[in-house]
């Protein structure tokens, strides 16, 4: 009873909001359904289905916007397979249930469940008028009378009820194309009578054939025809098709456009595709035929009026007028195209959009051209997902831009693939007879589309799909026609408006060029110290401009009048290589330095402008708390060898980095910057090019030498993010197998096998890929390999060369080691079997003088280690006092005697490694800033100074350090080596 009571309640509840609402001219669909108490069926009770929801089940159902099927009893019968109810609380306490449809489901039912019964109820609907409601509302409103339907008897205990339904039969919101399906089913015909029309090609269209009829038929019995010769009745989705049927015979024909019913909207459909008359091109202002005559609400088809006079055009005629018509061939188009919302956020914004490839503006589109091969369906797919339509050229125009925008690039900085696929092909129709694929449905191509030389032209009788390629000439941009199983790179276009591009820092636009005016006539770079200290390291040479502090925007200027770039600091190993420099001159490299990396325009997405590339986070090491936002520009923290990143307002003045690459060959540079950060040898390059060497078992592949493959994928744009670059990968492939088809597929198989290698260790994942590469394609990847590396390119930087910075060559690579035996007996005996201890007299402390050598064959490390078994140093004299006493003392000419190790300073100035003391600038032999080969320095008795000893066009350091391999033989000979108690 309680139950009971509660429906009722609940009832008049809901029956005074409606009367309320009705007052106040509010719209809503009233259900009638059963509910079931506890001890019976109890109703019928009236609720409130939103509009929206039905409508969108209505979507969902006949593919047709504005548009709802009939029933066969003339009511809206709806079933569902799920419901929820949902209360809210108006005023007074009253209480309005809503019971909602699942969207997802094509119909849709109210059913409540009591024990093991369930009842099934129909439903009334009724749209009550809102005149000042939102227009699209009132477009799909209807008007209904309410009827009685015969009452349901049933048993509520053992009393019998009569309960009531009461229905609704409202003016049928019929599909466009209900009855021309209705027809085509039911009704047989046979093909028609020569007499009755022929197959006609179009000249505007590259022939394309349109069977025309001279019979005059009503619009259906003209689909049925069609049907009966496998094609269907004509569609026009386009301009361009309006063009193609302008070279056809004049007249009125029938198409087989549809509009539906004006109480469901009057959205026009073509009936013999499925698909809806896009609404820009019924807004078109030649779409339709020019006409002072008014529209007729019994007018529903559409017929094309085909003349060479501007009278062409669609027109609506009554359906069951005679008229002409033309039948098109079928064209076989995906039916669905679905978007996948789990790619986007909240906002409906892209996720991650840079990671699809690259996107360009050109004329009323964005395009994306992608960055992945695959098949002609895949493609359609993909673009669907992204909520875009596959790429396809509309019209010359068109074309033409794309061309125009393609003539601003060559080879060396075009950034997008070549070949990409299009949504172009004629399967399902006669061979070449194109059509584009788009959510519109089929759409002629345009008759002065630009093709391939050939083209199309269907080799093997199996290429039914359109290719587009960029060529990057005067041609501009091509198509061809291939197979649709072939893989080419993903491309989509979409409205400009709504596919906004990723944002992009903004970097400096100018060119970056020398300053003519700071460089000699044989093109070197005046004075080049006036500018700061400069370094040899890590395949560069690097420039601490510490002489002017400037702003970002100004250091990014002067590195370039210098003929450098500001330096990037772009992956963990170039950082490792450049802390070691820092560690070796940590007086001279101390500071906050600017570098290329800014997120101005674009925050919290950083870019490195000197590369033109972003950052890659996993490369990246920041200064604690940083980046911080609003500070837009990245610079360099050095303290005591150590380097981090950290940002700051653009306009600070700072000290700046400047690099540019070693003078050699682009392959030499490349191999010497990446070998030099990953201390690689030549025999471990030259087993990387040596297919069978590298993929033998017993190759042993250190991890350092997978860190070069990398840094050298890297610096050919071939590697990046952590896996390969898939935009200029794709492109080597491209370059190489432009003009051979076959074997560009077989290398795009290739890269789609390879390029998911991925592990934690990015420098693993290079290893693998170009492991998987040379197993799968060898020829391709040597090929690429030869393209990159034989790159005969010399690169000048603007200096003639660097003075070779002292860096401590001993002390830093050698540990010092007491020999405490070795001690006692030479303070014993004050000398041993190679030299004798010269006691301290005239301010010169006790030392220790090796014998001369008449072959000069003393080993600079071993004289070190001597000096430091005895617990002495090599001498570091400050005197020229101190110099000449030995060299008087060792005496023997020319000849030179070693002594202690230095570090550079700045151009002229050295420091003692062990004693951490100034060179004194007299004692140095004049001139000894310019030797750019490394050197160490000797004293010689016939200058009486100390001077730098080195091997022209040499490493004197690389020499010594592996002596006894035959390396050193007849160069820089030491004859002596003197040791100094500290």
């Amino acid at each position: 009873m309680a139950s009971i009571c509660a429906i009722i309640l609940l009832a008049l509840a809901i029956i005074a909001i409606s009367l309320s609402q009705a007052k106040q001219g509010k719209k809503k669909i009233i259900k009638v359904v059963r509910i079931n108490g506890n001890t019976g069926n109890i109703g019928p009770i009236r609720i409130y289905l939103p509009k929206k929801v039905r409508r969108q089940n209505i979507i969902k159902c006949c593919g047709f916007k504005k548009c709802m099927g009939r029933a066969k009893n003339g009511t809206n019968s709806k079933t569902t397979s799920k419901s929820y109810v949902s209360t809210l609380h108006p005023e007074n306490n009253m209480q309005e249930t809503t019971i909602l449809g699942n969207e997802a489901a094509a119909t849709e039912s109210s059913a409540v469940e009591n024990g093991e019964n369930a009842a099934t109820n129909s439903e009334t609907t009724q749209d009550y008028q809102d005149t000042s409601g939102d227009p699209q509302e009132d477009a799909d409103s209807t008007t209904s009378k309410e009827t009685n339907e015969p009452s349901d008897v049933t048993n509520q205990g053992n009393n019998p009820v009569a309960t009531t339904t009461t229905t609704t039969t409202p003016i049928p919101c019929r599909l466009p194309c209900k009855d021309f399906e209705d027809f085509l089913l039911a009704t047989p015909t046979s093909k028609p009578s020569p007499a009755d029309g022929s197959i006609l090609k179009s000249a505007k269209c590259g022939n394309r054939q349109y069977y025309v009829s001279t019979a005059k038929v009503t619009r259906n019995e003209a689909g049925l025809r069609c049907k009966a010769m496998d094609m269907s009745l004509l569609t026009v989705p386009s301009i361009e098709e309006l063009t193609c049927l302008s070279s056809l015979q004049a007249g009125t024909f029938w198409t087989s456009g549809s509009k539906g019913n004006p109480s469901c909207g009057g959205s026009f459909g073509w009936c013999s595709t499925g698909f809806n008359v896009s609404e820009t091109l019924l807004s078109a202002p030649n779409y339709f035929a020019p006409t002072t005559k008014a529209p007729s609400v019994n007018e529903s088809c559409l017929a094309v009026v085909n003349s060479a006079a501007a009278a062409s055009g669609m027109t609506l005629r009554k359906c069951d007028e005679a008229l002409p018509f033309i039948c098109q061939f079928n064209v076989e188009c995906p039916k669905l195209c679905d978007k996948d919302v789990s790619l986007f956020d909240p906002d409906g914004n892209l996720k991650n959009k840079t990671s699809y490839g690259i996107w360009i503006d050109i004329g009323n589109y964005t395009y994306l051209l992608g960055n992945k091969p695959m098949s002609w369906l895949s493609n359609y797919l993909r673009c669907c997902a992204l909520g875009m339509q596959t790429l396809s050229i509309d019209n010359l125009a068109e074309q033409m831009g794309l061309k125009k925008f393609s003539l601003d690039f060559n080879t060396t900085n075009w950034k997008a693939n070549y070949n990409y696929w299009t949504s172009g092909t004629w399967k399902g129709a006669p061979p070449n007879q194109f059509s584009w694929c788009k959510p519109s449905g089929p759409s002629v191509l345009a008759g002065d589309l630009v093709w391939e030389k050939g083209q199309p032209d269907n080799a093997g009788s199996n290429e039914s799909c359109v290719h587009f390629r960029f060529v990057l000439n005067s041609t501009g941009t091509i198509m061809t026609d291939r197979n649709c199983a072939n893989k080419y790179i993903f491309a989509c276009k979409g409205p400009k408006s709504t596919t906004p591009k990723p944002c992009v820092a903004s970097c400096p636009t100018k060119n970056c060029e020398r300053n003519p005016d700071f460089f000699s006539d044989t093109n070197e770079l005046k004075d080049y110290f006036q500018y700061g200290n400069w370094y040899d390291g890590c395949g560069r040479n690097i420039l601490t401009f510490t002489t002017n502090q400037s702003s970002w925007a100004t250091a990014w200027d002067w590195c370039c009048n210098v003929g450098l770039t500001l330096m990037s600091m772009e992956s963990a190993g170039k950082a490792s290589c450049y802390s070691r420099i820092v560690s070796k001159f940590t007086l001279t490299t101390f500071g906050d330095f600017w570098l290329s990396g800014t997120d101005q325009g674009c925050p919290a997405t950083f870019r490195w402008c000197s590369l033109s590339k972003n950052f890659i986070d996993s490369e990246l090491k920041w200064k604690a708390g940083h980046p911080k936002d609003g500070l837009d520009c990245v610079y360099l923290e050095v303290r005591n060898g150590s380097v981090l990143l950290a940002s700051a307002n653009c306009a600070e003045k700072k000290d700046f980095l400047c690099e540019v690459r070693k003078k050699a060959t682009f392959q030499r540079a490349m191999q010497t910057e990446c070998a030099e950060i990953w201390d690689i040898s030549i025999e471990e390059i030259d087993m990387l090019l040596n297919v069978s060497e590298f993929l033998s078992p017993t190759a042993n592949i250190s991890l350092n030498l997978k860190c070069f493959l990398k840094c050298v994928g890297v610096e050919v744009g071939m590697f990046d993010l952590g896996a390969l670059n898939a935009i200029a990968t794709l492109q080597q492939i491209e370059i190489l197998t432009q003009e051979e088809p076959v074997k560009m597929e077989t290398a795009f198989v290739a890269y789609d096998i390879c390029s998911g290698k991925q592990f934690d260790d990015e420098c693993v994942t290079a290893y693998e890929t170009f492991k998987c590469g040379q197993e799968q394609a060898p020829d391709i990847i040597s090929q690429i390999v030869t393209n990159n590396f034989d790159n005969g390119t010399i690169l000048s930087p603007p200096t003639p060369c660097l003075p070779y910075r002292h860096s401590c060559w001993l002390t830093n690579g050698f540990p010092c080691v007491k020999n405490q035996t070795a001690i006692d007996a030479l303070l014993t005996l004050g000398k041993d079997d190679f030299g004798i201890v010269v006691n301290a007299s005239d301010n010169i402390k006790r030392c220790y003088v090796r014998n001369f050598d008449s072959s000069g064959n003393i080993n600079p490390i071993d004289a070190y280690k001597y000096c430091c078994g005895i617990g002495w140093n090599l001498i570091e004299p400050m005197t020229i006092a101190e110099v000449q006493y030995f060299n008087n003392y060792i005496g023997s000419g020319s000849v030179s005697t070693l002594i202690g190790d230095t570090v550079s300073i700045n151009k002229t100035h050295f420091m003692w490694c062990q004693s951490r003391r100034i060179v004194p600038a007299e004692i140095v032999m004049t001139n000894q800033d310019l030797f750019c080969e490394p050197s160490y320095f000797v004293m010689y008795p016939s200058t009486g100074y100390i001077e730098k000893s080195y091997i022209p066009s040499g490493d004197i350091i690389k020499y010594k350090l592996n002596y006894g391999t035959g390396l050193n033989k007849q160069v820089s000979l030491i004859y002596s080596f003197v040791c100094q108690e500290p």
